[in-house]
């Protein structure tokens, strides 16, 4: 990375930082506008929170909405992946029954696969991993394990658009087209996908998506998205049963949720 643009982070310079895509690395720029932000909701906690905090989320959510091609009220705010894959997961578990089955492939991070395996064993669904080669050479040869792995009992596949352990872009709109078009929801596993890749949620088609925006995106570490297409909005409820599910607001009641999922940053 040229000098001048090392000079935008807060990164040891007697270090070669090669892992941005782990944790990312935040300008020093964002964190002095997040500061200012905590410093001006430390002056005044409860009007923040109860009068001012809704519109600025919705206000952020309408840029964000912009940057990911995605109507406004299709998108709430998670910390991070991992928790907008536990909100999809734990709506869904009290659907599922014994013998269904819960896809996902051999390149799937961790924290998912966890998430899988402890829902298949709460709920006697089980796991199943369609087999994706590396190296790779082709694109079809991941439809090609997908539609292997599928069978009538798959309820939900999860699946990454840029894999974690191997780099892979998957094609994920083929993905997303052949899944959805045989029953089943898709859930992509976007952590890696806002900044890195172009995106055009409400276009893929995806039951859900989510993804991190403290990767590439540069943002400070607890800023997800988790995308909802709207017919499965009534579904999806936070990972977090807090206040604002009983709110009453003229909002939604997803955004009613998961935006009010107790007190934090």
């Amino acid at each position: 990375m040229p000098t001048s643009d090392l000079a935008r982070f807060a990164l040891d310079p007697s270090i070669s930082f090669l892992n941005h895509g782990s944790f990312g690395a935040c300008p020093p720029a964002v964190l002095d506008a997040q500061q200012a932000l905590q410093r001006e909701l430390e002056r005044e906690p409860v009007r923040f929170f109860v009068h001012e905090l809704g519109g600025r989320i919705d206000a952020a959510r309408e840029v964000l909405a912009r940057f990911v091609g995605s109507a406004p009220e299709h998108l709430v705010f998670v910390r991070n992946a991992t928790e907008g894959v536990a909100a999809v997961l734990a709506s869904l578990a009290p659907t599922l029954e014994e013998g269904d089955e819960l896809l996902t492939t051999s390149h799937a991070y961790g924290a998912c696969k966890n998430a899988l395996e402890r829902r298949a064993r709460q709920t006697g669904a089980r796991v199943a991993v369609a087999d994706v080669p590396f190296p790779i050479a082709d694109p079809g040869h991941v439809l090609e394990a997908l539609d292997a792995a599928v069978t009538p009992r798959t309820r939900l596949a999860l699946v990454d658009h840029v894999t974690s352990p191997t780099g892979l872009v998957l094609p994920i709109e083929a993905i997303v087209a052949r899944l959805e078009a045989r029953g089943g929801r898709v859930l992509v596993d976007g952590a890696h996908g806002p900044g890195m890749v172009p995106l055009a949620l409400d276009a893929l088609g995806a039951s859900y998506y989510t993804g991190n925006l403290h990767k590439w995106c540069c943002a400070p570490k607890g800023a997800g998205l988790l995308h909802v297409r709207a017919d499965r909005a009534r579904e999806i409820h936070p990972a977090i049963t807090s206040h604002g599910m009983r709110r009453r607001r003229a909002r939604p009641l997803l955004r009613e949720e998961i935006d009010w999922a107790g007190t934090d940053d």
